[in-house]
Parts: structure tokens; sequence; C-alpha cells
């Protein structure tokens, strides 16, 4: 019996379990055991800090997510 390629879930260790696309939710995985959740689309992302002397640059968001 052949097991589905997988790897194991980052808080408990049980191996976790790819879930597909619904109309409401996209891809993610999922542990069985204690529901961890991580979605399944990456997404290229940078962040950078600026700093002077004493101050220091902080930006926020114009629009929420998508989740």
């Amino acid at each position: 019996m052949s097991r589905a390629p997988g790897f194991p879930c980052a808080v408990c260790g049980q191996r976790v379990t790819r879930r597909p696309a619904s109309a409401t939710r996209p891809k993610h995985i999922t542990c069985p055991r204690c529901r961890y959740m991580i979605y399944d689309y990456p997404r290229g992302a940078a962040g950078m800090l600026v700093v002077k002397r004493d101050h220091v640059l902080l930006l926020e968001r114009a629009h929420a997510p998508r989740g």
C-alpha cells in the first residue's frame, strides 16, 4: 500500500492532507488531528525596515488582504 506524499504538521507532527479549492475557499493543507491550516497558494512577498536615527517609517495597507 502506497502512502500519499506529504509532510508532517508543524504543530503536532501528524501527516497533513491537501484539500482542493471550493467555491468559498482556495486550496489548502489541513492537519486532520489539530486542524492547523496552511493555504496552498504561495505568493511572493518583500519587506523592508526604514530607520533614520531614532525614527522608523511605518506604512499601513490601503486594503485588507483577500481571504
